[in-house]
């Protein structure tokens, strides 16, 4: 699992939305980090659990830059130069939230966007409260299974098991090899074809809005070019199902992550018990829809 993250972040992504954000999170999680850093204390330790190649990270060294970062990741990242050989960001890769190498009430603040729910949390909650000091803030905006982020993930997740499951692919390598040996014209290239677009058609009835967003379509275009030759073809066909394999296990996380009912009074729960008081607790919109669950609070004095 961690292997298909560390691929997907060291091809340079700042988000876990790929290019969706290309630069980094804009609109309603934009403003809400932004609010969030400005009123955390200058010098205050923060650690970011989750993160990536660094994005909150990168939106809150720009609001408040006397402020001290460490992000935490269980993948490989890819930092970009921006954030790099600075004094007062570091980061602590192929590490579990789980488990965290820093000592007791070492941080004044736990951010995680999209993050800490991806871990178990019965041992990444009990860390959290570990490693805040006195009174620290925690503050986390989480995947909620009902957001306009999660649904259309599991649509495209669903896409992805299917044309895996279907015989599109199967037909597609056959139409590859037939072009390579009858050329574009021959009654058995038609046939492979009619074949090919008929198993797609079946399954874009079944899964139209996910379709899309495995990259299929646009990849049958990249393929099906004239041009290309027979051994191009297939190594991009290899690579295109290499990456749906990555996607499948990505958007699985998503999905197994995401905050139903059940896992939202577990994580209340834990909270609780682990003397994390809790400040905030409601859903955070962006035009009109709604995109995650935002909790924060306060570790209980001692």
């Amino acid at each position: 699992m961690d292997s298909y993250w560390s691929q997907y972040w060291q091809q340079g992504h700042l988000t876990s939305f790929g290019n969706e954000f290309s630069e980094n999170y804009t609109g309603a999680l934009k403003s809400h980090w932004e609010k969030v850093f400005t009123a955390i204390a200058n010098q205050t330790q923060v650690l970011d659990i989750g993160t990536g190649n660094g994005s909150i990270i990168a939106l809150g060294n720009k609001v408040n830059p006397d402020l001290y970062f460490t992000g935490l990741d269980s993948a490989k990242l890819s930092i970009p130069e921006t954030l790099q050989d600075l004094d007062n960001i570091n980061f602590v890769e192929e590490t579990s939230a789980e488990k965290v190498p820093f000592e007791d009430q070492s941080y004044g603040c736990v951010v995680s966007q999209f993050g800490i729910e991806y871990s178990s949390l019965s041992d990444s909650l009990p860390e959290v409260a570990r490693i805040l000091n006195s009174a620290g803030q925690f503050q986390f905006v989480l995947h909620d299974i009902e957001s306009s982020i999660v649904k259309p993930n599991i649509q495209i997740l669903e896409a992805a098991k299917a044309l895996l499951s279907s015989e599109v692919i199967d037909s597609l390598r056959k139409l590859i090899d037939g072009l390579a040996k009858y050329g574009q014209q021959s009654q058995t290239t038609e046939q492979l074809r009619h074949k090919l677009n008929a198993d797609i058609g079946g399954l874009a009835t079944k899964h139209s809005s996910g379709l899309q967003g495995t990259n299929f379509p646009a990849f049958l275009k990249h393929v099906m070019n004239p041009g290309l030759e027979l051994k191009k073809r297939r190594n991009d066909l290899n690579l295109f199902l290499h990456e749906l394999d990555g996607q499948i296990v990505r958007l699985s996380d998503l999905v197994n992550a995401a905050l139903d009912e059940s896992k939202y009074q577990q994580l209340i729960e834990l909270l609780k018990k682990y003397d994390l008081q809790i400040d905030n607790n409601e859903h955070i919109f962006e035009n009109g829809n709604m995109i995650g669950r935002y909790i924060s609070g306060t570790k209980a004095q001692q």
